[in-house]
């Protein structure tokens, strides 16, 4: 059908994989240096296709970035100290850091904290609402809500223990 098959990768390396992704290497290697096509969406993911053996001509450099809206919504004045509204925005799992942005709030005892998104620890989230009145759920929002709750804040946190691209910082400045 003389079709082409191009991969996107955005994967990284790890001092010491698992056991799984052990066992998965010489079949991900093999594939990506047989694609037609690479995007690696940063400097980072090139480095490790040229390492197994990808041939750099066959790589296209395609970066993640936000969907922006249209007409993003007006911001009001910045709050500070106790009127400061911090936001939260992702998935609601270990490597996140949602436990310890929520024990680091709990610490500081400054402003409101504002919580975007779903997952498996959604409850440990939702004792935390229901233990402090300035912890504020608004579960998964997309577009136009979205939009607003970035321009409602006044300070981005990301809490990651690891990130592959971090959109949510390129969603927030847009």
């Amino acid at each position: 059908r003389d079709w082409a098959v191009a991969t996107w990768w955005g994967s990284f390396t790890r001092p010491h994989p698992t056991l799984p992704r052990r066992l998965a290497d010489p079949w991900v290697k093999y594939f990506m240096r047989t694609v037609d096509a690479c995007l690696p969406y940063g400097q980072r993911h090139v480095r490790d296709l040229v390492e197994m053996g990808v041939d750099p001509a066959r790589m296209v450099l395609a970066p993640i970035t936000a969907l922006t809206p249209e007409h993003p919504p007006a911001r009001g004045p910045a709050r500070s100290g106790d009127e400061t509204r911090f936001l939260f925005v992702g998935r609601f799992i270990e490597r996140k850091g949602i436990e310890t942005l929520l024990e680091a709030f709990r610490l500081g005892g400054l402003g409101e904290l504002h919580l975007v998104g779903d997952g498996p620890q959604l409850e440990t989230v939702q004792r935390s609402a229901a233990n402090d009145s300035r912890i504020r759920l608004s579960g998964h929002l997309s577009g136009q809500a979205l939009s607003q709750a970035y321009a409602e804040a006044d300070a981005l946190i990301v809490p990651s223990l690891y990130e592959a691209w971090g959109l949510v910082v390129h969603e927030g400045l847009a």
